[in-house]
């Protein structure tokens, strides 16, 4: 079934309505999500997928003697408690139970649970977006939001899954998340990256969390034009 949402691009379902409460112990640990009926989120986070992550912000700063990192939807902080202590690092997520959790477990960092960055956070060399935009009310807001908060010569960086290749039957198969409310082609969510930003490069990454194996991200520009998810990085648009 397709619908068009507000943001004019035909959806693969209409999107669903969720609150804040949703975002419990059983979201990350659960029944009734994605392969053979469970949810596993420290499955869905090996080491060495956020070991991608973190390089991928690590060089983002090179050129930054103190970098400002902000994560949003940093769920446990585990992507910013593998970044340099010297990093200032700020997590955003809208669960209560992650983020009670992430302050038990990582130091040093400032947790702050919003659906959108506080301005009053101030601007960073660094902002993430993992597997965010495809979850909030209003990505076009978000995307203005985080560019605004961008610091001039930063980088933002965002994963987000599409729907359009071949694979994208698949993707609605082994995913009944509620939570991606929006389920759009990569041209669509790159056309709208590029309005308040400039992108840098895109590349696709091939994921999957098997039934009993391992979980798999093989990130790949070859062939990002099939891939079920797109890794974009971008900078803030000169005014």
């Amino acid at each position: 079934m397709t619908a068009t949402n507000p943001l004019g691009y035909a959806e693969v379902e209409p999107p669903q309505t969720v609150d804040f409460a949703y975002y419990d112990e059983s979201y990350y640990y659960g029944a009734g999500l994605g392969v053979a009926g469970y949810r596993d989120y420290d499955r869905e986070s090996p080491p060495y997928k956020l070991e991608f992550y973190s390089q991928a912000i690590e060089r983002a700063v090179r050129n930054v003697d103190r970098p400002r990192v902000l994560d949003v939807g940093c769920a446990f902080g585990r992507l910013l408690a593998g970044l340099p202590a010297y990093f200032d690092r700020v997590g955003v997520d809208v669960s209560a139970y992650a983020l009670a959790e992430a302050r038990r477990h990582v130091r040093d960092v400032r947790f702050v649970q919003a659906a959108m960055p506080p301005l009053e956070l101030g601007a960073f060399d660094a902002i993430a977006a993992f597997d965010v935009l495809e979850q909030v009310a209003d990505p076009r807001a978000m995307l203005e939001r985080l560019a605004a908060m961008l610091a001039p010569d930063g980088e933002f960086l965002t994963v987000i899954p599409v729907y359009d290749g071949p694979l994208g039957w698949a993707q609605r198969l082994i995913n009944d998340d509620p939570t991606r409310r929006h389920r759009l082609a990569r041209r669509a969510w790159l056309d709208l990256i590029g309005v308040p930003f400039e992108i840098v490069e895109w590349r696709g990454i091939y994921r999957y969390l098997t039934a009993f194996g391992p979980y798999l991200h093989a990130p790949t520009r070859l062939l990002r034009a099939s891939a079920p998810a797109i890794v974009v990085r971008a900078r803030r648009k000169r005014r």
